[in-house]
Formats: C-alpha cells, structure tokens, sequence
C-alpha cells in the first residue's frame, strides 16, 4: 500500500484481513522498494514513471493505482478513479431534497477542462439545472501579487470569499471541491455572520475527517 491517505487504508486492511491476505508494509508517496521479498500485488498512488513503480513492474508485481484523474500510462498501472460526476449530481440531489432553490460550487477554476474537480462541477451544475436550482459558481483565482506574505494573501482570499457569500441569495447551498475548502467557507461564514445551515448550508467532498476548524461540524461527499 503505497501513499493511500487513512480512509483508503483502513478498509483496505479490513478486508485483507477477512480474505486473509498478508499485507508486508506500506510507504509513502513516491517511495522505493527496501526489500527484495516477492509481492502479490501492490495498491498505489504512484503515476507509472515514478520509481516504486518502475520496480514494481521489474520485479514482475501486478498494481493497481488509486488517482484522481485518468493518465496516458493507465495502460501500464491500471487505475480506479473517482466518479466525479457521480459525485455532483449526489451533491446537488442533496440540497434539492432539503428543498434549496440556490446553490453554489466553490473551486479553483471549476469551468477549466483541466481543473482537478471539472467534471463534479459540470454534473453538478447540470442536474441543479434539471432540479430548478439555481447554480452559482465561486471561481477561487491565484491572488498573488508581488511582495505579498503569506498571511497578506489569506487575508485578501477571506475578504474575496466573504463578499461571494455575501452576494449570493439566501439560502443557498454551496459544494466544496474538497472538505479543507468546505471547512474554510464554514469559518468564513462564522466571521461574516452568516448562520450555518440557516443561510449557508455547506457540502464538502473526499471525507478527510476534522481539519483545522474541528469546531465545525459539515457534511461530506465521498
């Protein structure tokens, strides 16, 4: 098992252990084989050019990887993707069956074909759509500019992301493209005064677990 975060690992183990395989280890992202004992098979997040998995395929041992998104060496290391879309049009079915006329995705450049979360966004946009939501969407932009600190830009990222919310029509329901985000917009609403799930009702994706705000309670989409 190799870079897998502890939601993917822990069922995992579960089930090896019920079918009684024999797990030898794991590793982190990106890292090599230290012992030359034979596997079965081995579990990855590695793309199929990185070391592990170059020897892997010397050794002879199958893999599978676990990604985000499809790459041209899927050929090589079979992958097991997320469904992305499936998960935008749960997202949206969520708010609709708590009777939300307004909604909102919240990512980095979610209209970009190349965004990590474009395919969420686009099957969660078309299925508020056909639910008679109305989607908005709060595109994170890079706000660097020269000489800023670290701290200069999360405070121009707050205030942004504040006169969003602010500006969409209330109540709405906004998705997240990942629980970290969904925690940051839960905080953002407590600073502005905005209510939780009142005015703001808050999805996250990927279930990560508590974060940096576990005062926060939200729901997740995995």
């Amino acid at each position: 098992l190799s870079g897998l975060n502890r939601d993917a690992i822990e069922p995992m183990i579960e089930l090896a252990r019920e079918w009684d395989w024999e797990l030898r280890g794991t590793w982190g992202p990106s890292a090599e084989l230290t012992t030359n004992r034979p596997f079965s098979g081995a579990l990855v997040t590695d793309l199929p050019g990185t070391p592990l998995a170059q020897q892997l395929r010397e050794v002879g041992c199958p893999a599978v990887r676990f990604g985000a998104r499809p790459h041209p060496g899927d050929d090589v290391i079979p992958a097991v993707l997320p469904d992305l879309a499936m998960s935008g049009r749960l997202a949206a079915e969520h708010f609709a069956a708590r009777q939300f006329r307004n909604v909102a995705f919240v990512g980095h450049n979610p209209e970009d074909t190349a965004a990590n979360m474009h395919a969420a966004y686009v099957a969660y946009r078309e299925r508020a759509t056909e639910l008679d939501m109305t989607c908005h969407v709060l595109s994170l932009q890079a706000s660097n500019r020269e000489g800023d600190s670290a701290s200069d830009r999360k405070a121009r990222r707050t205030r942004d992301l504040i006169a969003c919310l602010k500006a969409l029509p209330k109540p709405v329901g906004v998705f997240c493209f990942n629980d970290i985000m969904a925690e940051q917009v839960g905080s953002v609403c407590g600073q502005s005064g905005l209510m939780i799930p009142e005015e703001v009702a808050v999805l996250g994706y990927g279930n990560w677990g508590p974060g940096s705000y576990p005062h926060l309670t939200l729901a997740t989409n995995r």
